[in-house]
């Protein structure tokens, strides 16, 4: 297994993708990767409402923010926090997303607070070659995915720097 230094992976300015066009107006800013290639490249299924994406091509780790609009409808905070909570829900929308042929070994799902807004946080390994995070939060009627990649081997090492991403999160 490659170690990875903490002082090697680290944080830079604050960017906020509210006025992004792909941003669909939602307003959301976190601290950005220091030193990691920004490009509007998907590597995902979703190639249309990718805002922005981020490699580290030397440490093959990536993160890509997705916006797109809800198949659920407009819902309020409070709405989404009681959907997010709903474990019914959060089985059904899990099993579909990354069930079946989708490629990806779900490990785990579970509600977790970001600046106070619910997410559901997903860990799964895809393809057999990456470990990922995701974020996934409904506002309004858009669906805001952010999506933290690394080798399998490497994602333990990785995560303490994918959590501090999550912790500079802002969602208004």
């Amino acid at each position: 297994m490659i170690g990875f230094g903490q002082s090697n992976l680290q944080l830079g300015e604050r960017v906020y993708f509210k006025n992004f066009s792909n941003a669909q107006g939602v307003d959301i800013s976190f601290k950005e990767p220091k030193d990691w290639q920004k490009g509007n490249e998907s590597f995902s299924s979703d190639k249309n409402n990718l805002v922005l994406s981020y490699l580290n091509v030397s440490e093959f780790l990536m993160l890509q923010l997705y916006i797109s609009k809800t198949p659920f409808g407009k819902m309020e905070r409070n709405e989404v926090e009681k959907t997010l909570n709903s474990k019914e829900f959060l089985n059904s929308y899990i099993k579909k997303k990354y069930g079946g042929d989708s490629g990806y070994k779900l490990d785990n799902a579970t509600l977790t607070y970001i600046n106070g807004y619910p997410f559901i946080q997903v860990l799964a390994e895809s393809y057999n070659v990456q470990y990922q995070v995701n974020w996934i939060t409904f506002i309004e009627d858009k669906m805001i995915n952010i999506v933290c990649v690394s080798l399998k081997e490497n994602f333990v090492d990785v995560f303490p720097f994918y959590k501090k991403l999550k912790e500079s999160i802002i969602l208004k």
